[in-house]
């Protein structure tokens, strides 16, 4: 390496691990004629490092990455190593980081400096802390094992995996043996050991004592991963408190209608609405799921009408929502879910509501006195339409999430009907409907 480029590798400001190689001045000079008369690396390689460290002082780290990897393959030494490893750490390759900096602690090739070797140290440590390190040990020794549907990758001999924080599927199969499955769950920063013994097939066949290393156990025909398809969501959600119009819409027919009546309005505030229910999702894709679920109120919903604040007790509502979600993945803990969601309603009748289905129920009988027919029909079930983006934060089999929904909810709640026949004949109906603007909060468990 040239002394211009020893230098740029000090003067470059990059970070707290900062990819400094060597001192400045004559020390410099002597260290990289040492290095031109030892190795003699091909003049290419300081050009790719000068370039690489621009890249990643810009924050472009897989320019970066691809640069530094194509130096390794020039010249492959423990700096270079180093670098990789701090490459991989920002891009959370965290397995990949552990063991590229474990590689440049061990070099001998350029070795780096007591400053250095501590400061990788101190990276190697936190690369650590999230990885799952398995001791693996199988029976037999031809057992061939993949991990999430590629070939395992072991760091020696012994069968020791580095793997990324999560849930992975191991599979273990052998001619002649039963295939077997393991789920680990890697929580970071710990160590794991699994001993599995295949059980042999009832007409197993021969197979002879094999001295393969780990590196020849690897699958070359891995199978499809193991997706889960079924989830059960309860829920817990807070409508928060809003406000709503009652319409009354009225119509008449007839030679003894007279003047038709107009319609009416009355404005209401709404207090807050818990509810808690539970959804059955399921995964079409693991990126895409479908559920139906069932939601009941917890109160019972309390409307005030008009500026004199008259208290009224609708009742408890009933939700039977049907569920569109897209999840959008951010690693192996965190997504973002964007759901599409429409529910079909159900009011059971509160106080002062079933005072005023009463009310009509006994005016329909007055007309039935008088020989005109009535009907009333009240409480029509209603629907509600919304969105709304969530997070969900993966935790061993268990995920945690919480959502926020946005939409507007109908419901009808009495239509009353009278007709007469004759000359002065007549049909009138008289509809009252309510439609809100709902905002919800929700938290949830998927299992």
């Amino acid at each position: 390496m040239s002394s211009r480029s020893v230098c740029a590798w000090v003067r470059s400001p990059l970070s707290r691990w900062a990819l400094s190689w060597s001192l400045c001045g004559p020390s410099a000079l002597v260290a990289a004629t040492v290095h031109a008369e030892e190795a003699a690396a091909p003049s290419a390689y300081d050009s790719l490092i000068d370039q690489a460290l621009s890249e990643y002082e810009a924050k472009n780290f897989p320019e970066a990455r691809a640069l530094f990897l194509r130096a390794e393959a020039l010249h492959s030494n423990a700096r270079v190593l180093r670098s990789l490893g701090m490459v991989e750490f920002e891009l959370r390759n965290y397995r990949d980081s552990a063991t590229l900096l474990q590689q440049a602690l061990t070099s001998s090739v350029e070795p780096l400096t007591p400053a250095l070797r501590s400061e990788t140290a101190e990276l190697l440590a936190r690369a650590r802390g999230f990885t799952v390190r398995l001791v693996l040990t199988v029976e037999p020794s031809s057992t061939r094992v993949t991990v999430d549907g590629t070939p395992a990758e072991f760091l020696n001999d012994d069968g020791t995996l580095l793997l990324e924080v999560g849930d992975h599927n191991l599979l273990f199969r052998a001619p002649g043996y039963v295939t077997e499955t393991r789920v680990l769950k890697g929580r970071g920063g710990e160590e794991q050991t699994l001993h599995v013994a295949l059980t042999p097939e009832t007409q197993p066949t021969t197979n002879a004592t094999t001295t393969a290393t780990w590196a020849d156990l690897a699958d070359q025909s891995p199978p499809a991963a193991n997706v889960p398809w079924f989830f059960v969501v309860p829920r817990f959600s807070l409508v928060m408190p809003g406000s709503g119009t009652v319409k009354i819409k009225a119509d008449c027919k007839g030679a003894a209608c007279g003047k038709a009546p107009e319609d009416s309005s009355s404005d209401y505030s709404r207090g807050s609405m818990p509810m808690l229910g539970a959804d059955a999702m399921f995964a079409l894709l693991p990126e895409l799921r479908l559920g139906l679920g069932l939601h009941v109120q917890l109160n019972k919903s309390s409307y005030d009408f008009g500026s004199d604040s008259l208290p009224f007790e609708a009742g408890r509502l009933f939700s039977m929502p049907a569920t569109a979600e897209y999840r959008l993945g951010l690693g192996h803990s965190l997504a973002l879910p964007l759901r599409l969601q429409t529910a079909l309603l159900f009011l059971k009748p509160g106080r002062d509501a079933k005072a005023v289905d009463d009310s009509n129920h006994e005016r329909c009988k007055q007309n039935a006195a008088a020989g005109v027919s009535c009907s009333v029909n009240a409480h029509i079930p209603g629907f509600f339409v919304g969105a709304g983006p969530g997070v969900a934060f993966q935790l061993a089999n268990v995920a945690l999430r919480a959502d926020l929904t946005l939409g507007h909810q109908w419901l009808r709640h009495t239509k009353i009907e009278r007709s007469a026949r004759g000359p002065s004949g007549f049909s009138s109906s008289a509809k009252q409907t309510d439609g809100s603007f709902i905002a919800a909060l929700s938290i949830a468990a998927e299992f």
